[in-house]
């Protein structure tokens, strides 16, 4: 309710054993969400910075992986499972291969998709991160 400050004054500098996180979504290198963090505890944060950007993420019409690497070395990965739209809803019984057809359709879409598509970050996600 009130307000709060703070005055410090700089010691001195002293060395650390730093690395810098990079986050990758859907194999695009998120500049905004890279962290600096000690070397001993990059494991526990990466795994932790992708556990929460999995929950965050709204999900897409295909997989979107998110990775967490240090240097070019992934140290944690989730994934974003695709949301799945029912195209065979509409079919009766019979015939199996109208739906096996109709399956493989999708998966190609999908699987162009992939290649093609963007994943949009909403802007919160970027607050809601940074929130213990």
């Amino acid at each position: 309710a009130g307000y709060a400050s703070m005055n410090y004054e700089l010691i001195d500098y002293r060395p650390a054993d730093l690395v810098k996180l990079d986050v990758l979504i859907n194999g695009e290198k998120i500049s905004a969400l890279a962290q600096i963090t000690l070397r001993s505890d990059a494991y526990h944060r990466a795994a932790k910075l992708a556990e929460k950007l999995k929950q965050l993420i709204p999900p897409r019409l295909f997989a979107i992986p998110i990775q967490v690497a240090v240097g070019g070395k992934i140290i944690a990965r989730e994934t974003i499972r695709a949301r799945r739209k029912d195209v065979t809803g509409y079919l009766y019984g019979g015939d199996y291969s109208r739906k096996k057809k109709l399956l493989e359709k999708q998966k190609r879409g999908k699987k162009k998709m992939k290649a093609m598509g963007k994943v949009k970050i909403p802007a919160d996600v970027f607050l809601k991160v940074n929130r213990k």
